[in-house]
């Protein structure tokens, strides 16, 4: 199995690197958590990312900072694919991992400093309030793409679960503790005042959509090769964008295309899902099939770590943070507290 996808190159190379990296524990997360199950199927953690990216950018501060500094136009899927990886080493990676993965893409994201075009307003890419809108209103799109594509039928308790571990991978990434919310009822009055008070469709958040929707046929490769099916997936990720982020964009709903080929996308998830398929190809980048298999090949039978600490804030105090010595006013944010 390894030797197909060493076959890969380089890459192949490296992800097998990272699936036999030693490995001290089984992380902030760890095996029977919510989490494990949601990042495990590499389609699901594609649609997601798709759809995330478009909700991502209906911040105009967000959407400035990506217009200004970032290759998300020029290379939109490398840079989900990249994205992700953080995702999936604060998930699957061993506590020291996780704490580099979030302190890696805090200390890239400290350079990406402006003002938003439209109003002058400065922003700093790791303000407090901007990533609470991107991992506020952008995990809702994990859960909601993994309830519809994975095949698992996830209870009350698991969503519930879900959000309460996943408040970690935001503190990880540079939110204090204490500061997001825990529970499904409180995202979700989050996500709806962001909605109504935050969310813009500003051009730069345009282009991405008609990027996805009308994908170019070059270069030739990948493009020509994946540009039928990433229409299909994005028209599928499309359907489960919240109605008032859809009322935002003015996005139609596409019933007739999304229900032509959301059994093609439900199927390409299945097989993406098998162990057979999952071992042998490096499905979502080569970063994120490594670190996944290096939880699924490494076991130290440590149980998951508990988080006792307070990353986000030692992250906000230090290089590239907001914050000097001051905590942000804390505890469970509810839909009032959507400010700019």
């Amino acid at each position: 199995m390894d030797a197909i996808v060493r076959a890969l190159g380089g890459k192949g190379v490296v992800a097998l690197d990272l699936a036999n990296a030693p490995r001290k524990d089984d992380g902030y997360f760890g095996p029977g958590s919510v989490s494990w199950r949601v990042y495990q199927n590499p389609m699901v953690i594609g649609l997601a990312g798709l759809l995330g990216s478009i909700i991502a950018m209906l911040d105009p501060i967000g959407a400035a900072g990506v217009a200004q500094n970032s290759s998300y136009m020029s290379d939109p899927l490398g840079r989900i694919r990249r994205s992700n990886a953080y995702f999936i080493a604060a998930v699957f990676g061993d506590t020291e991992t996780a704490e580099k993965a979030g302190r890696d893409l805090f200390r890239r994201h400290s350079h990406v400093n402006g003002v938003v075009p439209s109003t002058g307003e400065s922003y700093r890419a790791n303000d407090i309030e901007a990533l609470k809108y991107t991992y506020i209103t952008g995990f809702p799109c994990l859960w909601d793409c993994y309830t519809a594509f994975s095949g698992d039928k996830p209870t009350n308790a698991d969503e519930r679960q879900f959000w309460d571990e996943h408040v970690v991978v935001g503190e990880l990434l540079g939110i204090p503790r204490g500061v997001l919310p825990r529970t499904p009822e409180l995202v979700a009055a989050w996500v709806r005042d962001a909605e109504e008070n935050i969310m813009a469709y500003t051009e730069p958040a345009q282009e991405l959509v008609d990027y996805f929707l009308h994908p170019p046929l070059t270069p030739a490769w990948p493009m020509a090769m994946v540009n039928p099916f990433l229409r299909a997936v994005t028209w599928v990720a499309l359907s489960q964008m919240r109605p008032g982020a859809r009322e935002v964009t003015g996005i139609p709903e596409m019933r007739v295309r999304t229900a032509a080929v959301t059994p093609f996308v439900r199927t390409a998830a299945a097989l993406a899902g098998l162990p057979v398929i999952d071992d042998l190809v490096a499905i979502g980048g080569y970063e994120a099939w490594g670190m996944r298999h290096n939880a699924k090949r490494r076991h130290p039978g440590t149980g998951r770590i508990p988080y006792d600490r307070d990353l986000g804030l030692a992250l906000q105090q230090g290089k590239g943070g907001t914050l000097t010595t001051a905590q942000p006013t804390v505890g469970e944010p509810g839909p009032q507290q959507v400010t700019r």
